[in-house]
């Protein structure tokens, strides 16, 4: 009954452990990022809001990939789309997340009297990681459909005499 639920189970563990993984990284990032500007006396609000979706980009997408990643049978070409996915799709959902932080505290500022809870750069760092994680899971998805469309074209060869090979449909 177990391994009915087996490949749901892997899925909603790696959803939830690349959410929390790409959260950590991203805000890890982040504060690596807040530091090299602060520490660089760079006093341009571009050069900040450039290094903070980057840093939460790429972060995320890192924290992605460790939830992500198949050890086995992994080309190059495989591995470098499998990052440029996590990271286009961190570096999508910073900015993502950013803008609608930015639009809900401009709305929420409006009003009298209201207090500001999360500022853009936290829904930057909840956007990434959550992007990054869709993107990757898609990137799987998509991976693993088309193994099986490979395996089920080209069965796997079996020996009938001693030296001949010949592909038998199931």
């Amino acid at each position: 009954m177990v391994y009915k639920f087996q490949p749901a189970l892997i899925i909603a563990a790696r959803i939830i452990s690349g959410f929390f993984l790409a959260g950590a990284a991203s805000m890890v990032s982040i504060t690596v990022a807040w530091g090299l500007f602060i520490f660089a006396s760079s006093q341009s609000a571009q050069a900040w809001f450039i290094l903070q979706l980057c840093a939460a980009g790429m972060g995320a997408g890192s924290g992605s990939i460790l939830a992500w990643f198949n050890i086995d049978r992994n080309t190059k070409l495989l591995v470098t789309m499998m990052v440029t996915v996590a990271i286009l799709g961190g570096l999508a959902g910073a900015w993502a997340g950013y803008e609608y932080g930015a639009y809900r505290n401009a709305l929420c500022c409006d009003k009298g009297g209201t207090i500001i809870l999360l500022r853009p750069v936290t829904y930057s760092a909840v956007g990434s990681a959550l992007l990054a994680n869709l993107a990757m899971l898609i990137f799987a998805l998509v991976r693993n459909r088309m193994k099986a469309s490979l395996r089920s074209s080209h069965p796997p060869a079996t020996l009938v005499s001693g030296t001949e090979y010949r592909s038998v449909n199931r």
